[in-house]
């Protein structure tokens, strides 16, 4: 399996592919995935089924995707993922250990949502988790509790 192309990653670690299509529309064509119901169009008009995009929050399906815990991947830069937390750091080291193995002497990123963080990888491609790990174990102890 390869993690190192345009897509997503489920939460249990399935790579998806986008076939060439933008993030925010392969995650809208496979909003079934997710539960997405839209309730209006790209100009906030009531709308139904293929042409809604918003729901009543104003959420698209990629927020959903986000929420659930789905990674968005762009290759050879870095991820997105909702949160970055102890459940799925292995994850997302999986992930960026093939990035990194791909991309020897560069620094990719993650965003959590919240701020951007950035894995450095060696000259032989090994990565530096340093950024990543203390604020993941952070979050997950801090979920434990609520």
């Amino acid at each position: 399996m390869s993690y190192n192309k345009m897509g997503f990653v489920s939460p249990r670690g399935k790579f998806y592919s986008t076939n060439g299509m933008s993030h925010p529309d392969w995650a809208h064509r496979n909003r079934q995935i997710v539960r997405f119901v839209g309730t209006t169009n790209m100009d906030y008009e009531p709308a139904a089924s293929e042409c809604a995009v918003f729901d009543g929050e104003g959420r698209t399906a990629l927020d959903y995707f986000k929420d659930e815990g789905w990674i968005r991947v762009k290759p050879d830069q870095g991820i997105e993922i909702g949160g970055l937390h102890e459940g799925n750091l292995n994850l997302v080291k999986a992930i960026l250990r093939e990035m990194a193995r791909d991309n020897p002497g560069r620094t990719l990123y993650v965003d959590d949502g919240n701020s951007s963080k950035h894995v450095r990888a060696s000259m032989t491609g090994r990565p530096d988790f340093g950024e990543i790990e203390q604020p993941a174990s952070a979050n997950g102890r801090h979920q434990r509790r609520t």
